[in-house]
């Protein structure tokens, strides 16, 4: 895994990371399995986000082949995703950056933990199984991260947005975190292009284009311990006014 890693940081072409992967597997030259995979997929990310049956459907994939793409592809993204240097998140347009490549080609809802070191440099990113608290506060305890950003990510959602539920568990997890010397970040509900962002809303921000994020530095929802507090009641403030307009 760490060559092929390292083939991706040096941005060898999509092709040719299929080429060296295949190569591996089938131990011979499989340029024209490749070439068909990208003409399938569209891309070595597409490969891997295509299920067994898809794989399978492809003249010359064996099970064994299929069987590997799927199994690696966890795997592969926590690689990518802890090689680079450049994989620092400080900023909103580096968090948007990151969130792009991260669910390029991915369809599936979750609840998703990107965990961080004191310098911002992305140490994990992984789905959260079972409660959100216990979870999150583990890992955190055990990758040595210091920051953390949770993700809702919403590919069929046209305007993501947490619920009350959602936001309840923020503020816990924010404090439980806290009790073990790490801060929360943000949370974020992310949609293909479209960005909800906590600690904007808080600040009467709503739901960004990620191409419009900017260069400013990441603020913690732990700066402004009664801002969720404050954004819920807004918020709560606002359906009921809406709801008396609808009935006068």
């Amino acid at each position: 895994m760490g060559s092929i890693v390292s083939l991706y940081e040096k941005h060898v072409s999509d092709i040719g990371l299929l080429k060296y992967l295949l190569n591996v597997l089938y131990e011979h030259e499989c340029e024209e399995l490749a070439e068909r995979l990208i003409r399938k997929f569209g891309s070595f990310n597409g490969a891997f986000d295509a299920t067994r049956e898809e794989l399978m459907s492809v003249t010359g994939i064996t099970a064994r082949a299929a069987a590997f793409f799927t199994f690696a592809k966890p795997a592969f993204r926590q690689a990518v995703a802890r090689a680079s240097d450049r994989n620092v998140i400080d900023s909103e347009a580096s968090l948007a950056r990151f969130l792009l490549v991260y669910f390029m080609n991915t369809d599936v809802s979750g609840e998703y933990c990107i965990y961080l070191s004191d310098n911002g440099k992305v140490s994990h990113c992984e789905r959260i199984e079972g409660e959100i608290v216990r979870s999150v506060v583990g890992n955190a305890c055990r990758y040595g991260a210091y920051r953390s950003i949770t993700v809702s990510f919403r590919p069929h959602c046209p305007k993501p947005e947490p619920s009350v539920r959602k936001l309840d568990d923020i503020m816990r997890l924010s404090d439980a975190l806290a009790a073990v010397g790490a801060r929360l970040v943000d949370h974020i509900e992310y949609a293909p292009f479209k960005l909800f962002s906590l600690v904007n809303a808080i600040n009467g921000i709503g739901v960004i284009d990620i191409t419009a994020a900017t260069d400013k530095k990441l603020s913690d929802i732990a700066d402004d311990p009664h801002g969720i507090k404050r954004y819920v009641e807004a918020r709560n403030a606002a359906v009921r006014r809406a709801y008396l307009n609808d009935r006068a």
